[in-house]
């Protein structure tokens, strides 16, 4: 039995970057916005967006299969990422070895901060500098997550 706890989206340029590079863009277009004040235009009408981020060139998935935590990753094989691409990046397996571990008689702080650390070894030996790997969001829901209950709950639901 197996099922999917989380996926973590890997960005190709940071926060702070894409706003640097959403000002360059308003700074370009602000003459062209002013010739037609009546006429509505936005950045989503250029081709921008308000999202923070550009691009998802990856995720990390986080699996519970038969007493393991599995941690497989998801990359784009491009070398170059364009800012303002409207291509959507394909993704393949990345391959990896020793991204797992065996939760079953681990309590619930212990399976919280093993995956904190593999997540934390994924952002060092997988993921590029200037790539962002979101593991806040992931890392404050942690607190509010029972993974005692969510695997008994789930292998019970499997033997019935």
């Amino acid at each position: 039995m197996s099922f999917v706890l989380f996926d973590i989206p890997i960005y190709h340029i940071t926060e702070s970057l894409f706003d640097r590079k959403i000002d360059l863009v308003l700074k370009k277009y602000k003459e062209a916005l002013s010739i037609f004040p009546g006429q509505g235009l936005t950045l989503k009408d250029l081709g921008y967006y308000d999202w923070k981020y550009n691009a998802i060139i990856g995720y990390v998935e986080i699996e519970y299969s038969n007493g393991d935590i599995n941690f497989s990753i998801y990359l784009c094989n491009k070398k170059r990422y364009v800012f303002n691409s409207n291509k959507k990046n394909i993704l393949s397996y990345h391959y990896t070895v020793g991204l797992h571990f065996y939760a079953k008689d681990l309590n619930n702080s212990e399976i919280k901060s093993k995956i904190i650390s593999y997540l934390e070894f994924i952002n060092n030996e997988y993921i590029k500098k200037s790539w962002y790997f979101d593991t806040q969001k992931i890392c404050n829901l942690l607190d509010y997550i029972n993974f005692e209950e969510i695997i008994i709950g789930r292998e019970s639901i499997s033997v019935k």
